[in-house]
């Protein structure tokens, strides 16, 4: 599109900026949110699974000798839950250590 504009005497043709209608750019800024906010939830999550992952570590496969076993199923550690023994003859055995992290064995 033009616009004839005159200065002085002499007629100035000028070109104006078409612009893309305003409907082209919220479709793309709503767009690119979304895909950050994807991006950014698969992120987190993945953070998230690896750091329970280091942070629940590896399972000993049985308690270390000398161990006690567990009084009761939430008592202080560190001691060893042998889940076909104790409690109910149900559930998973594990170990807890002196910091209540648990460990379930295989």
């Amino acid at each position: 599109m033009t616009a004839t504009v005159r200065q002085g005497d002499k007629p100035v043709t000028r070109r104006r900026r078409t612009r893309r209608p305003l409907r082209v750019r919220t479709i793309g800024v709503w767009l690119l949110a979304v895909t950050a906010a994807c991006v950014a939830v698969i992120l987190i999550t993945l953070t998230l699974a690896i750091l329970a992952g280091v942070m629940r570590g590896p399972a000993p496969a049985a308690p270390a000798a000398g161990v006690p076993a567990c009084q009761q199923e939430d008592g202080p550690g560190p001691c060893f839950w042998d889940a076909g023994t104790s409690g109910n003859g149900q559930g998973d055995s594990f170990y807890l250590d002196a910091a209540g992290r648990f460990y379930y064995t295989r």
